[in-house]
């Protein structure tokens, strides 16, 4: 295994690049191409910039911007500046961007001009002393600003060799922001990009998950610049048509998704014509089931597979080996990657079932400023993922649900039970219930609820009050909505009264913690 212990991303990723192929295009977006010798340039003005407006070794810059070429000339000339990235969606509230403020501590937010009306007041947080807004659209101050500097391309390293930070999604209570180091995306390229994606020099990328996710920061940023790829960037949702009409503009050769996205895809005419030249398609964010995999190579004839991350460890780290997949499987673990199960004690087990613990030079070692949540997680150079898995006889892994109850809805969308249990308590004849994941169409998850209902109307129009709230709740959030809703007299309980989420019929899914 390679050492790269002195790495710098922006060095390896960017500059490096440009001078092995500068003519060839880095960046699609919106039928332009951004060659790497430009995107080289653009970086060594931005790292003059954020040098100059005060950003140094070791500060946090909030990044608020959809995917486009200002978000990844940001990134690598803050990293190349000593700053430390801390991308975020733009989908998120005002509280949940306050939150990640709190956490982060950033000195320094830019922010997409067509959010900066809605997350104005976080220039009022502590600490926060600059908020420069960008565009993707027409050059913005960041845009403006970057290119009046001269090009610099010194690098500076962050303490203890930072390069970003990633929020992980799905956890309870106040966000857990997790720092990675330089040499921790190119140890994955190393391990499992090039073996198992097999990246070539001139492969097209397109991808579901969005690059503040570490899912597609590796797969559709990194990965690619370190063999000499392009990626397509689009700052929309990423529907079927925003990636049907990606693809047909682009003709990508790699395309990473999700199951979500794919049953979608699988609905619309053209997706065999637009993803005529993809020659692989890899799947994370939620199992993978097997009426998928034959739909999707019915239709487009390429190869697809299923895989398995997180945050905390920096990027994938099981797959399945060639000839060695089986539905519902992600594999086993790439090389360099030692996993045990182990028992609710924390201890190694022989067991086919348990929860799974992972140690690999490409994690992380704590989160940012949470000792507690740290010294759960992170211990003695393992890294504990809180999913069950199943393991065969040939060593292959089955994710079999979360530790704890939280629900996976697809790549970087969680529900807690709770909020949505909260809500449903407050329709009217509702006494008690519970929210699960159930399988659904094509073995996605989707959510049920069990009502307990003593009012007065009959159960259909029962059902529709508490389907309906949910709707007029998180109207843009459909991944919330009740596909199913049941009832029954009364609900399994544990010797303290709390409501035995195991003993009801459904299902919870694991997580896949780079959120795309």
């Amino acid at each position: 295994m390679q050492d790269y212990s002195q790495a710098h991303l922006t060095q390896q990723l960017v500059y490096e690049s440009a001078r092995a192929h500068p003519e060839r295009s880095a960046l699609l977006f919106q039928g332009r191409g951004m060659s790497y010798d430009k995107l080289a340039d653009s970086v060594a003005r931005s790292r003059s910039y954020f040098g100059r407006i005060g950003v140094g070794p070791g500060d946090r810059v909030l990044l608020l911007l959809p995917d486009c070429p200002s978000f990844v000339i940001a990134f690598f000339g803050i990293i190349a500046a000593g700053g430390i990235p801390v991308p975020l969606s733009t989908s998120v509230d005002i509280e949940e961007a306050a939150g990640a403020v709190s956490v982060a501590q950033p000195i320094v937010i830019i922010v997409d001009e067509r959010s900066a009306v809605r997350f104005k007041p976080l220039l009022l947080m502590e600490g926060v002393e600059t908020v420069i807004i960008a565009s993707w659209s027409a050059p913005a101050e960041f845009e403006r600003e970057m290119q009046l500097c001269n090009a610099d391309h010194s690098i500076i390293y962050a303490p203890d060799r930072l390069a970003y930070g990633l929020f992980s999604s799905g956890s309870t209570g106040a966000p857990k922001l997790i720092p990675h180091r330089h040499k921790d995306l190119l140890l994955a390229y190393d391990s499992y990009a090039s073996p198992h994606v097999g990246y070539r020099y001139g492969d097209i990328c397109l991808a579901v998950p969005k690059l503040h996710f570490g899912y597609g920061l590796g797969n559709n940023l990194a990965f690619p610049l370190r063999a000499g790829a392009a990626v397509i960037l689009f700052p929309e949702a990423p529907n079927a048509s925003v990636l049907i009409e990606a693809a047909l503009a682009h003709a990508p050769t790699l395309f990473f998704s999700q199951p979500r996205a794919l049953a979608e895809l699988l609905g619309v005419n053209t997706t065999r014509e637009a993803m005529g030249s993809v020659r692989l398609c890899v799947s994370a964010g939620e199992p993978l089931h097997n009426s998928l995999i034959d739909r999707w190579r019915a239709l487009t004839g390429t190869d697809i597979y299923d895989s398995y991350g997180t945050t905390e460890v920096g990027h994938v780290f099981m797959v399945p080996t060639p000839g060695n997949h089986r539905p519902g499987s992600v594999g086993g673990p790439i090389a360099g990657c030692d996993i045990v199960l182990r028992d609710p004690e924390g201890r190694p087990t022989e067991e086919t079932l348990g929860e799974l613990w992972v140690r690999t030079p490409s994690a992380a070692n704590c989160y940012w400023n949470n000792r507690a949540a740290s010294e759960d997680v992170f211990q003695d150079g393992w890294v504990r993922t809180r999913d069950t898995f199943f393991r065969d006889e040939h060593g292959r892994f089955y994710p079999r649900g979360r530790v704890d109850d939280l629900i996976k809805l697809g790549c970087g969308k969680w529900v807690n039970p709770t909020d949505v249990e909260q809500l449903l308590t407050l329709v009217p004849g509702v006494s008690e219930c519970v929210v699960l994941g159930t399988t659904g169409m094509d073995g996605l998850t989707v959510l049920k609820a069990i009502l307990v209902y003593e009012g007065t109307n009959n159960q259909v129009h029962a059902a529709e009050m508490a389907a309906s709230s949910v709707r007029e709740k998180w109207p843009n959030e459909p991944e919330r909505w009740l596909t199913k809703v049941e009832f029954t007299r009364c609900l399994p309980k544990t010797s303290t009264g709390k409501i035995k989420r195991s003993a009801v019929d459904g299902q919870t899914m694991t997580e896949f913690a780079y959120n795309c």
